[in-house]
């Protein structure tokens, strides 16, 4: 009888002891968000009206970043701007695509070109809600600033996470 007591305490203690293991584990260091330069835009426009680009950058959401092909994600047309931003839609290694493009040209319409990594999708417990939302604040702050980058250098830039 005293060794099945002893047992149910061990027992206890051991997934005590595990449980909170497991939670320090879960706790998650600050998202690591960073910018890395690529190549030229490829079927580059030429538009040089920078405001109306930064004005729709602006309007871009966090949730809106991470769906499949999306165009318009800034519903450009219905507020008849000259420049849209559309959701490209993933590449094979699975980053988001997003592309500012001039409304209304067929052929070199990009003028900004931004691929995002899937890691930038803040992954942590539900417990953590705060957390994430700063982090989803500054990954559209990061996807933004590379959205003007990539204007201003005809580059396409990459938005890359981590923890």
């Amino acid at each position: 009888m005293q060794y099945s007591k002893v047992f149910a305490i061990l027992s206890v203690l051991v997934l005590a002891v595990t449980l909170v293991q497991s939670l320090e584990e879960a706790k998650k260091g600050p998202l690591q968000i960073s910018l890395v330069e690529g190549g030229p835009i490829r079927n580059k426009g030429s538009f040089t009206n920078r405001n109306a680009v930064t004005n729709e950058v602006a309007l871009l959401q966090f949730n809106l970043i991470f769906r499949n092909r999306l165009t318009d994600i800034t519903n450009s047309a219905g507020r008849r701007t000259p420049i849209r931003i559309d959701n490209q839609g993933t590449t094979s290694t699975g980053f988001f695509n997003l592309q500012a493009q001039i409304n209304g040209i067929n052929g070199a319409s990009t003028v900004s070109a931004v691929l995002v990594s899937p890691t930038c999708q803040p992954n942590r417990d539900k417990s953590e809600q705060q957390q994430i939302e700063n982090e989803r604040k500054n990954v559209i702050r990061k996807v933004k600033d590379a959205m003007n980058k990539s204007y201003d250098t005809g580059k396409i830039y990459t938005v890359q996470c981590h923890y």
